[in-house]
């Protein structure tokens, strides 16, 4: 028996909806499709703690193959499936509405259906591309249910204590080219050997390895993100239209 990766109860046959032949034979690609672990009796769907196991067997590319293959507009047995991921404070909600208690941010992607972890294979290439050092993250100033931090990156925002959300930036530490000398530019050296993992022969060998079957990613940031958050959405937009040199890099 198949069953759409939905917490809906009670759960009709998947080829009521049409989503596969009666006898299960035909999986539908729009969806994940999953069977019951050891339990394959007809008619029962999965209830929460249960273990729901991937049913793909039409697939023919693995992992890395298919990502492949999509970013080079090439044949692919399917679409890759990949969240951007969840706020904490969105699975806490959705624990009440339902969601299974044992799915966290470490097996969310199990649960509905995703190819692989996005924040398990970003950091497979563990190089640090950012600021090092960081920027030490400290309590400025306590106003109640809100917090005045100095962020990692130098930027002072204002964030709330208790809620998951995007902090509101204040003051940047960097204005200026002096600012960007003194401070940015000595935390960008590439040759920082702080930016390698110890075990960075190890990582090249799995880097490398032909039989590879998971894309790596090296997390870069944003192209525009990092930049709008060093200085500022409104400095930032006047570089771009003040300086023919900034203006360049769009």
């Amino acid at each position: 028996m198949l069953w759409l990766c939905r917490k809906e109860s009670p759960k009709p046959p998947l080829h009521v909806l049409g989503l596969t032949s009666e006898n299960g034979k035909k999986p539908w690609r729009g969806y994940p499709t999953y069977k019951i672990a050891g339990n394959d009796e007809e008619g029962q769907a999965p209830d929460a703690g249960v273990e729901l196991v991937p049913l793909r067997k039409h697939e023919v590319m693995n992992i890395r193959e298919r990502f492949n293959a999509t970013m080079h507009y090439q044949a692919r047995d399917r679409s890759s499936l990949l969240e951007f991921g969840y706020w904490d404070k969105t699975l806490d909600i959705w624990h009440e509405q339902g969601l299974p208690a044992y799915v966290d941010k470490n097996s969310s992607h199990e649960f509905f259906g995703m190819d692989f972890d996005r924040f398990k294979y970003i950091t497979s290439v563990p190089f640090r591309v950012g600021l090092v050092p960081a920027f030490e993250e400290k309590v400025l100033e306590d106003r109640g249910d809100k917090e005045v931090v100095q962020q990692d990156d130098g930027i002072r925002v204002l964030r709330y204590k208790s809620m998951t959300s995007i902090p509101l930036p204040l003051d940047h530490l960097l204005v200026d080219r002096e600012t960007w000398r003194r401070h940015y530019k000595p935390r960008l050296d590439p040759t920082e050997p702080e930016r390698y993992p110890p075990n960075w022969d190890e990582c090249v060998q799995t880097w490398t390895n032909p039989d590879r079957q998971f894309p790596c990613f090296l997390c870069a940031g944003s192209l525009y993100g990092v930049l709008r958050d060093w200085i500022g959405l409104e400095n930032l937009s006047l570089a771009f239209l003040s300086r023919e040199d900034a203006r360049s890099l769009v």
